[in-house]
């Protein structure tokens, strides 16, 4: 049974003198609005963090919440299989998306793991959630996530998703994904997402149980 969330946010925050060290991870729209995405990517780890604490998960983090760097991907894949808590842990890595697009994606390694089953678990659940959002979905092995060979969802010794909330780089998009409402709304729907997986795996019972 899974009883603790890693959570890897995507890239940095800014320092406390103003630095940020994912140039390419940031947008200026024409109206100098200037969006970094780790910083919004950090808002949904703090939600989520505190969202999975009240349901009784355990926390692990890749990257401190205090720290503004951007570890390299080795060294957030090195510390979540070596998390004593691994054999028992489910690595959700999360960030939002560029290129001008629309919508949210969750990501799998390629082929047919437990991950698909905890992805669209929460898939289902941001439908549910929010239904008015548009999921860019890949419906060609019969779910909705989308595969990928990203080395935090082939080298992770657990069960593993990537989520892209939304595309920092769209306006619309980024007024969306960093609307306080819908961060709530959607780490609900993906911690609910991943309970509702555990239950179907395991059973109410075992879920209800856990803790004892």
């Amino acid at each position: 049974m899974i009883d603790t969330i890693i959570i890897d946010r995507g890239h940095a925050t800014l320092s406390p003198d103003g630095k940020y060290v994912t140039p390419g991870k940031q947008f200026i729209f024409p109206d100098k609005l200037h969006v970094y995405e780790g910083k919004e990517n950090q808002k949904y780890a703090e939600c989520l963090a505190k969202k999975a604490e009240h349901l009784g998960f355990k926390i692990q983090y890749t990257v401190n919440p205090s720290d503004p760097s951007d570890p390299s991907l080795i060294t957030r894949v090195l510390k979540a299989n070596d998390s004593k808590y691994r054999k028992t842990s489910l690595y959700i890595s999360l960030h939002n998306n560029a290129g001008g697009g629309e919508g949210t994606e969750v990501f799998t390694s390629v082929g047919q793991t437990l991950s698909d089953k905890f992805a669209q678990g929460v898939i289902s659940e941001i439908k549910k959630t929010l239904p008015n959002r548009k999921i860019r979905a890949d419906i060609k092995d019969g779910d909705d996530d989308k595969e990928e060979q990203f080395y935090v969802l082939r080298k992770t010794n657990m069960p593993a998703m990537l989520i892209e909330f939304g595309f920092f780089d769209n306006k619309n998009d980024y007024v969306y994904l960093s609307n306080p409402e819908i961060i709530d709304k959607m780490c609900e729907a993906v911690i609910n997402g991943v309970v509702n997986t555990l239950i179907a795996l395991y059973g109410k019972e075992a879920w209800e149980t856990r803790n004892y």
